[in-house]
C-alpha cells in the first residue's frame, strides 16, 4: 500500500544550501541588465523553481516563503489589489513581508509609452479601486516585519483631464498611510514617494504623518512635473497664487516632509542615512523657490539632488558641505546654477513681478478682456551679454573636493535634454534661458579632479562601496500581486 512521499531527514543547513543554489543560479542567469529587463517585462522576478520547491513539504515552505514573499508589489488595478489583500490574510505570507511597493501601473513596459487598453480598462473602476486600495493599505500595520514602503504614481506629466482623479487617488493613499502612522509609528526604516503630485493635502499636516517618518534611515522624495500640475483648477486658486503647486514647496516640503532641524522634535530624522531629493523641474531659486539652508541630518551618509538650482545664496551647496563629517556618497543629477539677468541676486522680486503680470493677465481674461502678458521691463530687453556667474561649478566642485573628506562614491550627471544642454540658467521677471558660461572647461577639469580624488580615496581604503541610493528592485525578488 502506497503512502505519502516523505523526504529523507536532512539537516536544516543542507536544505538551506539547496534553496541558495537555486537563488544563485537565477541571479547568475540574470546578471546581464538586458536579460533582467526582459524578464521583468515577462513578470519573471524570481526563480519559478522556488515556487515548485515551496510546495514539496512544510520544511521547504518555511525556508522558501521568506525569500519569495519578502517584497510584495501591487498596482492600481482591481486584480492586483485583490491579490494583495488575499496575501495579507495568509498566515504563510504576512509574517514574511518586509517591503511593499505600490505603483500606479507597472512602470517597466510603460516607461516611454501609453499603457495598453487592457491596462487602462483594469483601472477604469475608479471608485471601487479607491475603496479597496484604502482598505488594503490601511492593513499594512498588520505586517509584523514590514520596514520598507514605496509609493509610485504614474505619469510625471499627466494630462489635465486626469489631474482631478489622480489627486483623489493621492488623497486615498495618504489617508491609508495615516493609519500606519497611528497604529505603527516609527515602523518604517525606508520610505519612497515617487512621481508625487506636487500639491498640498490636509493629511500632510496630521501628526500621524510625521509619526510615519519618525524612524526612517532612508527617504526618497521625487515630485511629478509642476508644469502639468499647475493646470489643476479645482478647488479654485486663492488670489495670491498662480499655481496649485506653490503650497507644496512653501508648506508641505519644508514643514511636513522635510521639517528643519530646529522646530522639529530632536528625534526627527535622527537616524536618516540616505536622502534623495529629486524634482521633475528645477527647484530652488526662480518661481518654485525652496531653501535648503536649514536641513541637517546627523547620520546622513548618502545624498542625491536632482533638478536642484544652485545659486549665490549657496543654500544647496551648504546642504552638501554641512554633512562633510558623515557623507560617503553624493549624486548630483541634472542640476543647474541660476543667476539673475539683471545682476541682482533677488529671485523673490523676479518671482513677484512674474506673478503680478500673470495674475493681471488672468484677471483680464476672466473679466472678458483678454490681453497678452505685458512686455518685460526695459532692462530685460536690453541684452548686453550673459551675466557674470559669481560662483561657477568649478568653484563648487573644488570646495566639495576639499571639504568632503570621507566621500568614496560620486555620481554627477549633466542636464540630459537636448534642447537645454547647459549647466547654467539666467532668469528675469519674464524669461528663463540657458547659456554656456565661458568657464566650462574649468568646470570639466574641476569635476575630473573631484572624481579622481574620490576614486583614489576609495582605492586607498581598499573598499568597494555599494551605493545606498540605487535603482529599485535591482537585486531583490518581488512577488507581483495578480
Amino acid at each position: 500500500m502506497s503512502g505519502p512521499i516523505r523526504l529523507p531527514q536532512l539537516p536544516v543547513d543542507i536544505l538551506h544550501a539547496i534553496v541558495d543554489e537555486l537563488v544563485v543560479d537565477f541571479d547568475s542567469q540574470n546578471s546581464d541588465q538586458w536579460v533582467r529587463h526582459q524578464n521583468r517585462l515577462r513578470r519573471i522576478f524570481y526563480s519559478k523553481e522556488l515556487l515548485t520547491l515551496r510546495l514539496v513539504c512544510r520544511e521547504f515552505c518555511h525556508i522558501v516563503s521568506p525569500r519569495i514573499f519578502r517584497t510584495l508589489k501591487l498596482t492600481h488595478t482591481l486584480p492586483s489589489i485583490r491579490g494583495f489583500t488575499a496575501m495579507l490574510r495568509s498566515p504563510w505570507v504576512a509574517p514574511c513581508v518586509q517591503s511593499v511597493k505600490y505603483q500606479y501601473w507597472d512602470p517597466e513596459p510603460y516607461r516611454y509609452e501609453t499603457p495598453a487598453d487592457e491596462v487602462q480598462e483594469a483601472r477604469s473602476a475608479r471608485v471601487e479601486i479607491r475603496e479597496l486600495l484604502q482598505h488594503a493599505l490601511s492593513c499594512l500595520h498588520e505586517l509584523p516585519s514590514l520596514h520598507s514602503l514605496s509609493i509610485r504614481f504614474g505619469d510625471i506629466a499627466p494630462l489635465p483631464a486626469e489631474l482631478d482623479a489622480i489627486r483623489d487617488d493621492l488623497n486615498v493613499v495618504l489617508s491609508a498611510l495615516l493609519v500606519l502612522g497611528t497604529k505603527a509609528p516609527g515602523a518604517l526604516s525606508a520610505f519612497s514617494l515617487s512621481r508625487l503630485p506636487p500639491i498640498h493635502l490636509p493629511q500632510y499636516d496630521d501628526p500621524a504623518f510625521r509619526a510615519l517618518l519618525a524612524g526612517l534611515d532612508q527617504l526618497e522624495i521625487h515630485t511629478a512635473g509642476t508644469d502639468a500640475w499647475s493646470a489643476l483648477t479645482t478647488p479654485p486658486l486663492p488670489q495670491d497664487l498662480i499655481s496649485p503647486c506653490e503650497p507644496f514647496f512653501s508648506r508641505t516640503l519644508p514643514r511636513c516632509l522635510l521639517p528643519a532641524s530646529t522646530p522639529a522634535p530632536p528625534t526627527a530624522f535622527a537616524h536618516l542615512e540616505a536622502l534623495a531629493l529629486s524634482f521633475s523641474d528645477p527647484v530652488g531659486v526662480f518661481y518654485l523657490s525652496y531653501n535648503f539652508a536649514d536641513l541637517f541630518f546627523p547620520a546622513l551618509r548618502a545624498l542625491r539632488l536632482q533638478h536642484v538650482q544652485f545659486s549665490a545664496a549657496r543654500d544647496a551647496e551648504h546642504l552638501v558641505t554641512r554633512h562633510a563629517n558623515t557623507l560617503l556618497e553624493l549624486h548630483i543629477a541634472h542640476c543647474q546654477i541660476a543667476v539673475p539677468q539683471n545682476g541682482t541676486e533677488n529671485p523673490q522680486a523676479a518671482v513677484a513681478a512674474a506673478f503680478a503680470a500673470a495674475r493681471n493677465s488672468i484677471n483680464n481674461s476672466i473679466n472678458g478682456n483678454p490681453q497678452p502678458l505685458p512686455l518685460p521691463p526695459p532692462d530685460d530687453d536690453a541684452f548686453d551679454g550673459w551675466p557674470v556667474v559669481p560662483r561657477p561649478w568649478s568653484d563648487i566642485y573644488t570646495e566639495f573636493m576639499n571639504k568632503l573628506g570621507r566621500l568614496v562614491f560620486l555620481d554627477v550627471q549633466d542636464p540630459w535634454w537636448l534642447s537645454f544642454p547647459d549647466r547654467y540658467v539666467t532668469y528675469s521677471p519674464s524669461v528663463v534661458m540657458q547659456f554656456l558660461e565661458d568657464g566650462r572647461e574649468d568646470d570639466i577639469r574641476a569635476l575630473e579632479a573631484f572624481h579622481r580624488t574620490v576614486e583614489e580615496r576609495a582605492k586607498s581604503l581598499g573598499i568597494e562601496y555599494k551605493p545606498a541610493i540605487r535603482i529599485p528592485d535591482e537585486d531583490e525578488f518581488i512577488c507581483d500581486c495578480h
